[in-house]
């Protein structure tokens, strides 16, 4: 039988039916270790150098976790301009990474991707400290010395105040969406932040300085020099230190379920076995803190003598080192994200 040229059409077509047959065959394949692989590849820990007071040398570092390798000043390199004095905290919404500019009284926000600098916000007279997200575009940020809380908008540029009492620092989201609490260094509490009202609606007052606030799971909870206290959603001692702790950094692993320390060496806490360990003990000038939530790595950062070039050091969820690479000066903030192919 001789096939004419439409004959040939609707075999083809036949064919490619046939073929998209299987719903199964669509989308990526292969098991749930080469998707977590996949997105281990597709992420990147970002760290920020504070620099030097009235040096203008902060700058920012990207942790390869694929590769093992830092890429050094990836700000300054990608936008041909510094980042300014004295860097703080970071905040990552998305892909937009905000970067908290203590006196520069400002926050440069970069694409995670590109690190291209999208804009700049400065805000008059501010001494910022961190950021936390508040709804839509708007972003909730701490001071040191002005008695004010921020309310920035990162897509117009715009800001408002609310007025606080006291240094405030670390800001964390109830996961609710109700609340923002709000570490108060001046006080040595934590306040509450009404998302709604965008007021502070109470101070919660604990029995000893708070050192720290972390969110575990659904739970916001404050360390102290003697213990660990759950502030929200409920009001409850979880546990006590063996010996007074002065706590610097405070992280939480979700992989792990444990609530990790930074003292003079390295503590965990486990929510669900209630046990307290050294983790790592060190006589490095450990000053920077963060938990992998996936794999439970731990990454610390060495500020070695505040004017060198500090380090960035990966351990196991079980304390080995695996890794140490150099940073800029005075490394502190340090921040997971998922990066865009």
């Amino acid at each position: 039988m001789i096939l004419n040229r439409n004959n040939w059409f609707l075999i083809a077509f036949i064919l490619l039916l046939v073929s998209c047959d299987k719903d199964e065959d669509f989308g990526p394949q292969g098991n749930d270790n080469d998707q977590n692989q996949n997105r281990a590849e597709n992420r990147a820990v970002f760290v920020l150098n504070e620099g030097n007071f009235q040096a203008a040398n902060a700058s920012i570092d990207e942790y390869d976790l694929e590769k093992e390798v830092i890429d050094n000043q990836i700000f300054q390199d990608v936008n041909e301009e510094n980042l300014g004095d004295v860097g703080q905290s970071l905040f990552i919404t998305h892909d937009t990474l905000g970067i908290i500019m203590n006196n520069s009284s400002k926050i440069v926000l970069m694409n995670i991707n590109s690190r291209e600098k999208l804009s700049e916000i400065k805000i008059d007279q501010s001494y910022p400290r961190y950021a936390e997200h508040l709804s839509g575009s708007e972003w909730l940020v701490s001071d040191i010395y002005r008695d004010k809380l921020y309310i920035v908008n990162i897509r117009t540029g715009d800001y408002s105040s609310v007025a606080c009492s006291g240094w405030t620092e670390t800001l964390i989201k109830s996961a609710d969406e109700q609340f923002i609490f709000i570490h108060n260094k001046t006080s040595n509490n934590v306040d509450r932040f009404e998302i709604e009202t965008k007021t502070i609606s109470q101070s919660i007052n604990s029995t000893n300085n708070v050192s720290s606030i972390v969110k575990a799971d659904d739970r916001i909870c404050a360390i102290t020099k003697i213990g660990i206290q759950e502030i929200y959603p409920q009001q409850q001692n979880i546990t006590s230190f063996p010996d007074t702790l002065s706590t610097l950094r405070s992280s939480y692993s979700e992989s792990t379920n444990q609530i990790i320390l930074l003292s003079n060496n390295v503590y965990s806490y486990g929510l669900i076995n209630d046990r307290f360990d050294t983790l790592i003990s060190s006589s490095r000038n450990f000053y920077g803190l963060q938990a992998d939530s996936i794999n439970g790595d731990i990454y610390l950062t060495d500020a070695k003598d505040y004017s060198q070039s500090g380090e960035l050091l990966r351990y196991s969820k079980t304390g080995e080192l695996l890794d140490i690479v150099t940073t800029g000066v005075i490394p502190q903030h340090i921040e997971i994200a998922e990066l865009n192919d």
